[in-house]
């Protein structure tokens, strides 16, 4: 052949000794990866059928012996905190839910911008005792702003008094936790 050197020839030979050999390298772990995947497929059913009786035996475990214990807990009084404060589901009136309804009052007001003018009316719409000296209160405040009309807007306050049976405090804002007010845009 003319024009193409004997280094030229021997460079070309081995780049096709090489590009073989990483070909037939390719197909040896093709074949392995293969030969792995029909020893999967033959035991395939065993580990299905092992899959399943494991489920079973979790699933007779789970409510046989997990269940009945976590019902016993949870029917027991171990949660139960004892206090004199009993929730009612009627609506209730009386001093602590008083207090709690100018408390919510004075945090409706503190997160009211400038620009509004609140007016509180004189008692709660609403206001229920759920228990463990924690109250919910639904009242309305007349909003007036600046620029805009004036209207009537309803709240909804969580609220919990922290000292629990001492009323020494029950009008100090520090003893009481506002857990949510909603249904205001102020």
């Amino acid at each position: 052949m003319k024009g193409i050197s004997n280094s030229q020839l021997e460079e070309a030979n081995m780049k096709n000794q090489h590009f073989f050999s990483l070909a037939y390298r390719a197909f040896a772990k093709m074949n392995q990866i293969f030969t792995f995947g029909q020893i999967f497929m033959k035991n395939l059913q065993l580990k299905f059928a092992l899959l399943g009786i494991a489920g079973i035996i979790l699933l007779l475990f789970q409510s046989k012996l997990v269940m009945p214990l976590i019902y016993k807990v949870v029917s027991s009084d171990i949660f139960l905190e004892k206090n004199d404060d009993k929730g009612s589901q009627i609506a209730v009136s009386n001093k602590m839910t008083t207090a709690a309804f100018m408390q919510c009052n004075n945090y409706a007001k503190k997160k009211a911008s400038d620009s509004s003018l609140l007016s509180f009316s004189k008692e709660p719409l609403n206001t229920w005792g759920i228990g463990n000296y924690e109250y919910i209160v639904n009242a309305e405040i007349r909003v007036s702003q600046k620029n805009a009309a004036t209207t009537n807007q309803r709240y909804v306050c969580n609220i919990r008094y922290k000292n629990k049976n001492d009323l020494a405090g029950l009008n100090q804002e520090e003893n009481w936790i506002i857990d949510g007010l909603s249904g205001l845009n102020l």
